[in-house]
């Protein structure tokens, strides 16, 4: 599949919105350590209502990568019961999941099923087909960069 060139979505809706007009931040931003559980993590996802969150290096605290509850599934669930494919012949009973769940230790760092890929960087003031043609080169994570002492709502 060929990428969408961002000069190719320019005169269509995309062009009325930037990124300042979808992204909000009502709570700031909520930040987990490469040393963290995998069920801490779980945890902090799902009481803050987030899909992902950045995570830092506990020693550095520099920026590692991102996480998602999606990367969580995958790594946890998904590719012990079907390996790399995706696929699987046969049926997954009841028992089978209940047994990889127990089996699963969320106790292991979350540096241990984490992605090193970098996200793709944005200004708040990046119009959608900017951000659709970066997503359509197959990065599929995103950061809003906020000029400093600026909320969204001050524009």
């Amino acid at each position: 599949m060929e990428p969408i060139k961002a000069e190719s979505l320019d005169n269509g809706v995309f062009t009325k919105f930037s990124l300042k007009d979808l992204v909000k931040d009502t709570k700031g931003i909520v930040i987990v350590n490469d040393h963290d559980t995998i069920e801490m993590v779980l945890n902090v996802l799902g009481k803050e209502k987030l899909q992902c969150c950045p995570v830092i290096e506990t020693k550095t605290r520099k920026f590692i990568g991102m996480i998602s509850t999606a990367d969580i599934v995958s790594k946890v669930l998904l590719e012990p019961l079907f390996g790399g494919s995706g696929e699987t012949k046969e049926k997954i009973s009841k028992e089978k999941l209940t047994k990889l769940l127990c089996q699963t230790n969320l106790k292991k760092p979350i540096s241990s099923i984490l992605s090193r890929s970098v996200p793709a960087m944005f200004a708040e003031t990046d119009k959608m087909p900017v951000v659709l043609s970066a997503f359509s080169s197959g990065n599929h994570r995103g950061l809003v960069l906020r000029r400093e002492g600026k909320k969204p709502e001050d524009d």
